[in-house]
């Protein structure tokens, strides 16, 4: 539900079509990297975070650095003994971070509940969240760790909906925490009742997007939702122009998104029929969107 409401065009052709949006069968280099790329970074990264996590003594991290260089995740070269110290001291900095967040960590059952919209076949939707804490009053905080620099629109939304599924059930979840190296965002959890309708209401937009995936993508995001919180006062096509701008902007003026046909692929239609149909965009990506900047807790300003 969070990837295709996060990226409904991915999910379609990945999930439907069985066509992946990477090549994950990409040749080999045969000259060895100094430093490790984002996604190589990242999957050692996500790798020492369990070990850390998992790890009551010190690590050996010589023994580390070998097992590491024989899975061919570190260069043999010199450099790769500061690739490890770099990376091990960023999951260490991850971790201790979440184990400040109060409560025991238990083994919690996933959180199952029927979802029922109208005109369409009830659906059950399950959440199972990595880390549940339980404080001592019986209280739950979910904890959410990424291995990224920064925190993916996803994970944010895969954490925001998990809990509404457990408030939902009547789960005494209190707050959700997502923890990167860069951002550590805190929602607070609604009551069941609101849970329950906020729940419903994605459910119905993801029954609309799996019908008609691909031109609702550009602005169906947190970016357009957000823009519109942080200025009400834009109409919905300012809204979705500016949000359209930004999002090629960002993605580099070198990369192959400025091409006119991926270009096509991802928005399905026109700028023109973009704008055309901003309401709608703007009122579906609020409805996903807009209860979780709601629902983030604002960080005191340090004086």
């Amino acid at each position: 539900l969070a990837r295709a409401l996060e990226n409904a065009p991915k999910a379609f052709l990945e999930q439907t079509l069985g066509i992946s949006m990477w090549d994950k069968a990409s040749a080999i280099e045969d000259r060895e990297p100094i430093e490790l790329d984002s996604l190589q970074a990242w999957k050692l990264r996500d790798e020492l975070i369990e070990i850390v996590r998992d790890s009551a003594d010190a690590i050996d991290a010589g023994a580390l650095l070998e097992r590491q260089q024989g899975l061919g995740a570190i260069p043999f070269e010199a450099g790769g003994e500061a690739v490890l110290a770099d990376e091990l001291a960023r999951a260490r900095d991850i971790v201790d971070k979440a184990r400040v967040i109060p409560g025991a960590t238990i083994d919690a059952a996933p959180y199952v509940c029927m979802i029922t919209v109208p005109g369409h076949t009830p659906l059950t939707v399950t959440a199972v969240v990595p880390d549940v804490r339980e404080e001592v009053g019986g209280t739950q905080q979910h904890v959410w760790v990424s291995a990224s620099s920064e925190l993916k629109d996803k994970l944010k939304l895969e954490a925001w909906l998990a809990m509404l599924v457990a408030r939902a059930t009547g789960a005494p979840v209190v707050a959700a925490h997502v923890l990167a190296r860069k951002g550590r965002p805190v929602f607070n959890a609604p009551d069941p009742e609101a849970a329950l309708h906020l729940i419903e209401a994605c459910v119905a937009v993801w029954w609309r997007i799996r019908r008609q995936p691909v031109p609702l993508v550009p602005c169906f995001s947190w970016a357009l939702a957000d823009l519109a919180h942080k200025d009400p006062d834009l109409s919905p096509q300012s809204l979705v122009r500016e949000t359209l701008d930004a999002w090629f902007e960002d993605d580099g003026a070198d990369t192959a998104m400025k091409d006119d046909a991926v270009r096509a692929l991802f928005g399905g239609w026109t700028e023109a029929d973009l704008e055309v149909r901003a309401d709608e965009l703007v009122a579906l990506a609020q409805t996903v969107w807009t209860p979780l900047v709601a629902a983030t807790v604002k960080k005191e300003k340090k004086r």
